[in-house]
C-alpha cells in the first residue's frame, strides 16, 4: 500500500502541469521526481519497480502492478532491443532507487516502431491505442541488483507471493460463480414451482431437481438404467407453452419414435431423469430447469439461454438393449 501511495503521490506531481518535461533520444518525454539518498541506476543493472501504464485522456489502465507481482527489468541500451525497453533504460539510468518517473509515448511512435528481434510491429492501432494520441507509464524503482545472483532471492519471492495471490484469487472468483450458480437454480426451482402451484399440477421432485408429473405409470420394467425406451415426446418452453420440438406433430418433420438408452447419457440429463418414471404405455410430463437441459448456451435458434423446459412425454416401448443411437430432443436429429 506504501509503494502505490508514493507512486500516485509522484504521479500527481508529474501529472500536475506539462511543462518541466525531458526528451529522450528516442524521442519519449519524460519528468523525474527525485527521492533521497537512493542508489544511482546503471547499465546492466536489474531494476524492480512498480508500474501503471494509462491512456490518461481516456480514463483508460492497461497495466497496474499493484497488488500484483512487480516488474523487473534489465537496463540494457542496446539498439537491437524494442523501443519501450531501450527508452526507459534511457530514462532510468538518469534515476535513482525510490524516484518516481513518468515517461510519455507518442502512440504513433509505438504503432511505427519495429521489434528487431521479432521483424514485428511493437503495437497496433486500436480502439484503445489511437492515431495521435499517448500512452503514459509511471513507475517508482523500488531497488536495484547488480547481476541475476543478487535478483534472485526477491525474484523467487515475488513469484511465489503471486502464485499465492492468484490461488486465493482463483479460489474467491471459483466461490463467487459456485454462489451466483446455486441462487440461479434456486431462481429457477421456484419458476418451475410457482408454474406448478398455479396450474395445480402435481409432480414428484427427483433427487437430481426435475419435476415429474405421472399422468399415466405404464407397465413394468419403469425405467430401468440401461433398458433402451421407444418414447413420443413435445418439448415446449415454459415461459410462453411454444413447442420447439416434437416427434409427435409433422410440422418439425421427424414423426418418429425416439431411441433412448435410459441412464446412457445420450439425451439432456433432465430428461434422462424423467424417463426413469415411465413404463411402457406410460404418459407425463417433466418439467426440467435450465441447468438440467440447454444451460447458458441453449440450443439452436429455437431453445433460448437459460430456457426452462416442458415435455409432454409417452413411452410407447421400453425393452433391454445391446446399444442404442440416441440423441437429444430438440437437436433436430432423427433415429429411423
Amino acid at each position: 500500500m506504501r509503494n502505490l501511495v508514493v507512486l500516485i503521490a509522484g504521479a500527481l506531481i508529474l501529472g500536475s502541469c506539462n511543462s518541466g518535461y525531458e526528451k529522450t533520444k528516442s524521442g519519449a518525454r519524460f519528468k523525474i521526481v527525485e527521492s533521497k539518498g537512493g542508489k544511482l541506476i546503471k547499465l546492466k543493472d536489474i531494476v524492480r519497480m512498480d508500474q501503471v501504464i494509462l491512456i490518461p485522456e481516456r480514463d483508460t489502465i492497461l497495466y497496474n502492478t499493484h497488488g500484483q507481482m512487480p516488474s523487473y527489468m534489465g537496463i540494457d541500451t542496446a539498439r537491437n532491443l524494442e523501443y519501450v525497453q531501450y527508452t526507459l533504460s534511457e530514462v532510468l539510468m538518469r534515476s535513482k532507487v525510490g524516484d518516481s518517473v513518468v515517461v510519455v509515448f507518442s502512440s504513433d511512435s509505438l504503432a511505427m516502431r519495429t521489434n528487431p528481434q521479432t521483424g514485428k510491429r511493437e503495437a497496433m492501432y486500436n480502439d484503445v491505442l489511437q492515431r495521435g494520441g499517448f500512452v503514459t507509464m509511471r513507475i517508482r524503482v523500488n531497488k536495484s541488483y547488480a547481476n541475476d545472483a543478487e535478483v534472485g532471492p526477491d525474484l523467487a519471492l515475488d513469484r511465489e507471493k503471486e502464485n499465492q495471490r492468484r490461488t486465493v484469487e482463483r479460489k474467491a472468483a471459483q466461490e463467487k460463480w459456485m454462489k451466483e450458480m446455486q441462487e440461479k437454480h434456486q431462481a429457477e426451482i421456484r419458476e418451475i414451482e410457482a408454474y406448478l402451484q398455479k396450474n395445480n399440477i402435481k409432480t414428484v421432485k427427483t433427487p437430481l431437481g426435475v419435476y415429474v408429473e405421472v399422468q399415466q405409470a405404464g407397465t413394468p420394467p419403469i425405467g430401468q438404467v440401461g433398458a433402451k425406451a421407444e418414447v413420443n415426446y413435445t418439448g415446449r418452453l415454459l415461459k410462453d407453452g411454444k413447442a420447439f420440438d416434437s416427434n409427435v406433430d409433422p410440422s418439425f418433420e421427424h414423426p418418429f419414435p425416439m431411441g433412448v438408452v435410459i441412464g446412457g447419457g445420450g439425451v439432456i440429463p433432465g430428461f434422462d431423469d424423467g424417463l426413469r418414471y415411465f413404463g411402457k404405455g406410460g404418459r407425463g410430463r417433466i418439467f426440467i430447469p435450465s441447468y438440467l437441459g440447454y444451460g447458458e448456451e441453449g440450443s439452436k435458434d429455437r431453445i433460448p439461454p437459460n430456457a426452462t423446459l416442458i415435455f409432454e412425454v409417452e413411452m410407447k416401448n421400453i425393452a433391454p438393449a445391446d446399444a442404442a443411437g440416441t440423441h437429444s430432443p430438440g437437436d433436430g436429429h432423427t433415429d429411423h
